[in-house]
């Protein structure tokens, strides 16, 4: 009896050994995320404590480092087959890797969860290729136009109502490019134009965006800027270019936005939504104001779509968990509390509704500019034709070389963008040769 009494004292031991391994597994189990530094906000943050509460997960952060320098990582990774289980990416990867295989395919997560009704329309889109999601937009930016009041008022012009039409934009322009000193130099200008580093996914995009140009023929199977709007773009960008402030080729991105900030001198210039926050750190007394990128005469308001992805790896080790977390990071009380701590803005319906962020400077007029977003002309060409390789070095290369000839060579724009158009499908046409 005795012995039966040892016995079952020792399996009862081994039992309840067996049940805190098996607990302490359960809570060492690990969930990588990487995601960029300045991205890793403090209610993400909270959200991540909370997962790991109810989850049993041990939530590993990894901060990626420079886009180009995360891309090799990236990369690196997939080939190893050891990515993360939840990772920040450019829209334009996002397809990418939907193509090639390495992202996780989430329509059927996506149509079973309700908030996916709350983001707006194109930006709910913009993560998927063909009929296939692959991604959620984590944050919602856009290019827009930003003004000076002050200078406004200088020169006589309403400061409540700044221009939203090419004309009235270069009417402005005009009324705002002044000699203050009388001393013969320009020391005020209307407008200040974008370094050629911003041309690839920011200004130069959103100027195109607005101006109706449909970017590909009518079989959506090749690219075409060969079109009246983009060649009445390139004319009105060169009669704008009389009345603003240049930025020069090789200057840094941010070159304008830090000139516009000091507000000495720029009466408009075109900046992404996150400007607002950037602006208000370089100079929080500054009285400007934004609005739509301006449009040609009876044309809808339109503009170019930013900001990065969330996605799952398709070698992800833990993918529904991934899951789990990224719908608690699209929480959003949680991005209220982003918007008012950092000025982040999101594409979602509820979050733009809110009375905490209708009440912040701007969020009013910020959320409505959202809405007429839609993705940017390099995304759509990796989507459009899914040629990665090929519409990246077409999305970059020689879109900077469109607007070095437009903005600074002074080329005319009907030869410009013909050239443009011309080198495009040729490229394309190489590809799908081979």
């Amino acid at each position: 009896m005795k012995q039966r009494f040892i016995l079952l004292t020792v399996i009862i031991g081994l039992v309840v050994l067996m049940c805190q391994v098996s607990i302490v597994n359960a809570k060492t189990k690990k969930l990588k995320v990487w995601i960029q530094t300045q991205h890793y906000y403090e209610p993400w943050q909270e959200v991540v404590q909370e997962f790991e509460k109810d989850y049993g997960y041990k939530v590993e952060v990894e901060f990626l480092g420079a886009w180009a320098n995360a891309r090799i990582e990236i990369m690196s990774n997939f080939a190893a087959g050891t990515p993360p289980d939840v990772m920040e990416v450019r829209p334009s990867w996002t397809a990418e890797f939907g193509i090639r295989g390495f992202a996780k395919d989430l329509t059927e997560e996506i149509s079973q969860w309700p908030a996916a009704k709350d983001f707006f329309e194109k930006a709910l889109e913009e993560p998927k290729y063909g009929e296939k999601f692959y991604g959620i937009k984590a944050f919602g930016t856009a290019e827009m136009m930003f003004y000076n009041k002050s200078i406004f008022r200088g020169a006589g012009l309403d400061s409540e109502n700044p221009p939203t039409t090419w004309d009235e934009t270069l009417k402005v322009a005009k009324a705002l490019t002044r000699d203050l000193n009388g001393d013969g130099v320009l020391d005020q200008y209307g407008w200040g134009i974008a370094p050629k580093k911003w041309a690839q996914t920011a200004s130069f995009m959103s100027w195109l965006a607005a101006s109706g140009t449909p970017f590909f023929n009518e079989e959506r199977t090749l690219v075409n800027l060969d079109t009246q709007q983009a060649i009445a773009l390139g004319r009105f960008l060169q009669d704008l270019k009389s009345v603003s402030y240049v930025a020069e080729s090789s200057a840094p991105a941010d070159a304008m936005r830090k000139r516009f900030a000091t507000g000495e001198d720029i009466g408009m210039i075109s900046g992404i939504t996150v400007d607002v926050g950037n602006i208000r750190r370089v100079n929080p007394d500054l009285d400007y104001g934004i609005s739509y990128m301006p449009v040609p005469e009876g044309q809808d308001y339109c503009t170019s779509l930013h900001g990065p992805h969330f996605i799952i790896p398709a070698d992800a080790e833990n993918p529904e968990a991934g899951w789990e977390l990224l719908k608690r990071f699209e929480n959003v009380e949680k991005l209220v509390e982003i918007t008012k701590q950092y000025g982040m803005t999101f594409p979602r319906k509820s979050w733009a509704q809110n009375p905490e962020v209708q009440k912040l400077p701007m969020m009013q007029k910020l959320s409505s500019i959202l809405e007429t977003a839609s993705s940017y002309f390099g995304l759509q060409l990796i989507k459009e034709l899914g040629m990665p390789s090929v519409t990246g070095k077409i999305g970059k290369e020689l879109i900077y070389d469109l607007y070095e000839k437009i903005i600074y060579q002074n080329e005319d724009p009907t030869q410009a963008f013909k050239e443009f158009t011309e080198e495009a499908n040729k490229l394309i046409q190489e590809e799908r040769g081979r």
